[in-house]
């Protein structure tokens, strides 16, 4: 819009390319006149003009999104619609290779990982699993990693190969066994999708593990100094203390009596 107050007060709608409509002209009369048809590059500017340039109603600014790893054209992508999810990207870049390992698959997002189900959300576009996508998002999509980690209070950390129906206790003992600072009740496994999960317990005894899947990390962690651990030293020295205890109890409640 060129804003033109000097003499005459008018507003004169124009494209970059192409004619402009004939504005009425107001005098300073308040009487109106047609103006001339001319065209932007014939339109001459004046001092003390001012030209304005709006955004177009309903206008997006594009917002750039990044593939990289086991898809047909890895690199970065305009999100096209408000409205662009996971299984419509992965259909843009040409899909995913053979060598891509679905449950590895994870989204950076505001530098964090969230752990997704890209199987699904290729299995059930505008499903849950199927999430909306946002400026600066970074989709990874792996190969098959056949190893297991474990990393912490062990002997040794390693990698050791997968192996179906194998649980955390027997990766642990490939590593050589938990250290005596271990806290075995706060062991956690970090899938290959970011996605984490901690052991749980029950009855205060029985430990159960999550399950490990090809390229998880078992983390096993030091008990705190003021919190009790789960190895065997801790385990032993709180035993002698609770049976010390009792025989003090013992001797005192039969002193008592005689």
């Amino acid at each position: 819009t060129l804003d033109r107050t000097d003499t005459l007060a008018v507003a004169i709608p124009i494209r970059l390319s192409g004619l402009i409509p004939a504005p009425e002209l107001l005098d300073n009369g308040g009487a109106t006149r047609p103006g001339p048809d001319l065209s932007a590059a014939d339109l001459p500017l004046e001092a003390g003009d001012r030209l304005f340039v709006r955004e177009r109603p309903g206008y997006v600014a594009p917002i750039t999104i990044f593939v990289s790893g086991q898809v047909g054209f890895p690199g970065a992508y305009a999100v096209e619609r408000r409205d662009e999810r996971l299984s419509d990207i992965l259909r843009r870049v040409g899909g995913v290779s053979p060598q891509a390992y679905l449950p590895g698959a994870r989204l950076i997002r505001d530098s964090l990982v969230v752990g997704i189900d890209l199987a699904q959300a290729i299995e059930r576009p505008g499903g849950p699993n199927d999430l909306l996508l946002r400026a600066g998002d970074e989709i990874l999509i792996p190969e098959f990693d056949p190893t297991v980690s474990i990393r912490g209070s062990v002997t040794f950390e390693t990698r050791a190969v997968f192996e179906s129906g194998m649980g955390v206790s027997e990766y642990i003992r490939q590593a050589g066994g938990s250290l005596d600072d271990a806290d075995l009740n706060k062991i956690s496994v970090e899938y290959a999708n970011g996605r984490r999960e901690t052991t749980k317990k029950f009855l205060w005894l029985i430990r159960q593990h999550p399950r490990v899947e090809p390229g998880s990390v078992i983390f096993v962690p030091a008990a705190l100094p003021s919190e009790g651990g789960g190895g065997l030293g801790q385990i032993l020295g709180n035993t002698m203390s609770l049976v010390t205890t009792v025989l003090t109890l013992l001797v005192l409640s039969d002193q008592l009596r005689n």
